[in-house]
């Protein structure tokens, strides 16, 4: 199970890479592979994109706000994910969009929870080690 997990997020950091790299030389590239949409789903994934950086960047300055522990990099993506799912239902029932416009939200959140598993066996395995304190 923790091969399959790895090899999801494997290929979701190729994907990533991909997309920067397309999106870079001028040709925009949605998820999962749509190269051309229309400008009104164009128009709707960059406001879900802006929601969920801001949901995000709120969330972190209220941790450093309350003085909270540091979140792990993969736990930022994976609130990144979830305010981004949140975001695309909330904003598609706002705009009117039609579901089939928003099946990339059921990819997102098989990833998340994919996302999810793999922390929670992180966690799982890091309990039983002893950690040293030098302070």
């Amino acid at each position: 199970m923790a091969f399959i997990r790895k090899a999801c997020i494997a290929i979701l950091f190729i994907w990533f890479c991909f997309a920067l790299i397309v999106n870079v030389f001028g040709l925009p590239f949605y998820f999962p592979s749509n190269i051309a949409p229309s400008n009104e789903i164009m128009l709707y994934r960059g406001e879900i994109t802006r929601v969920a950086s801001a949901s995000l960047l709120a969330l972190l300055v209220a941790r450093y706000l309350f003085e909270l522990k540091a979140l792990p990099s993969l736990s930022i993506v994976l609130y990144y994910g979830v305010f981004f799912f949140i975001g695309g239902i909330v904003l598609g029932i706002r705009d009117n969009i039609g579901v089939e416009e928003m099946y990339f939200l059921g990819g997102i959140a098989v990833l998340c929870a994919l996302i999810k598993l793999e922390l929670m066996q992180k966690r799982k395995e890091e309990s039983g080690k002893f950690k040293r304190d030098y302070f």
